[in-house]
């Protein structure tokens, strides 16, 4: 089964990864998520973002939820909204079936609610070792947004959030194993 992880915004990042009978997780690919537009007309490729998902052909996407940050201004909040809803119209338009998870379910699911980002960053190096070649890739000078390499972790650790509560039953029961909003439509 191959899971998409998507850890929403200008910022953020998509992994995919093979999960099958148990076996440890494989991580097929990770992205930072493609943009288009220059300063404050960035948004989410969403051309771009359909060719990598239909490259790879996930079986499920697992999204994180999107919600405004304290102290956040209203164009920084609509501007993320905005590119949230790129990425699930993008993810539903390939006929993928999708999840959307609270932050707060995949963090306390691995220990890491209240935690710095830093955290998921070693745990996802301590659970799944064949991520520290990629964390390492994501931290080089190559990478075109400060934090990229954290998003690539918060979007793994979502995936795998979606993977275990998943734990290989029919796609149609991921709502009821994660409690989340579950998007039938793709």
């Amino acid at each position: 089964m191959r899971i998409c992880g998507v850890d929403p915004g200008l910022t953020g990042a998509a992994a995919i990864i093979a999960a099958n009978d148990g076996a440890m997780p494989e991580l097929i690919d990770a992205i930072d998520l493609p943009l288009a537009g220059v300063a404050a007309k960035t948004r989410i490729d969403m051309l771009a973002l359909r060719a990598w998902i239909e490259t790879h052909k996930p079986d499920c996407a697992v999204i994180e939820r999107a919600g405004s940050m304290p102290r956040q201004g209203v164009a920084s909040t609509f501007k993320f909204g905005r590119a949230t809803g790129a990425i699930e119209a993008t993810v539903a338009l390939c006929g993928v079936p999708m999840s959307v998870v609270e932050a707060s379910v995949w963090k306390r699911r691995f220990g890491l609610y209240g935690t710095e980002k830093e955290a998921s960053r070693l745990l996802a190096i301590q659970k799944i070792y064949c991520l520290a070649r990629a964390v390492q890739s994501a931290a080089t000078p190559q990478s075109r947004r400060s934090g990229a390499d954290r998003a690539r972790i918060d979007s793994r650790n979502i995936r795998a959030r979606g993977k275990s509560a998943v734990g290989g039953a029919d796609l149609s029961d991921i709502h009821s194993q994660i409690g989340e909003h579950h998007d039938t439509t793709a």
